[in-house]
């Protein structure tokens, strides 16, 4: 029981492969990306109108909240389903294998 149960779980395991995926890319792509345009933002030369480099401000603010906000939903997506979506396998059909190969 010990060996199916281990399976079980494996098979759990990779079913949350893909939030996790899209929380790391969100991590390691969008995130950094924000806030170097923020650091981008609060350099910029003074000759900008205050008024637009304030709504930029806060347009890239709102975005960063929303890159958290799509992290903390994907981490508990990844979560929720580590136990909820059970792992198959799809077979490819013979015609559309032997014309790939082709």
């Amino acid at each position: 029981t010990s060996s199916s149960q281990d399976d079980s779980d494996g098979d759990n395991n990779t079913s949350s492969d893909t939030f996790l995926t899209l929380q790391l890319y969100t991590r390691h792509c969008f995130a950094p990306t924000i806030q170097a345009m923020n650091q981008a933002k609060g350099g910029a030369d003074a000759s900008e109108a205050t008024q637009g480099a304030g709504h930029d401000s806060k347009l890239l603010s709102n975005l960063q909240t929303k890159i958290r906000e799509l992290d903390l939903t994907l981490s508990q997506c990844r979560q929720s389903t580590l136990h909820a979506i059970p792992h198959i396998s799809l077979q490819t059909h013979p015609v559309l294998q032997s014309t790939s190969v082709e």
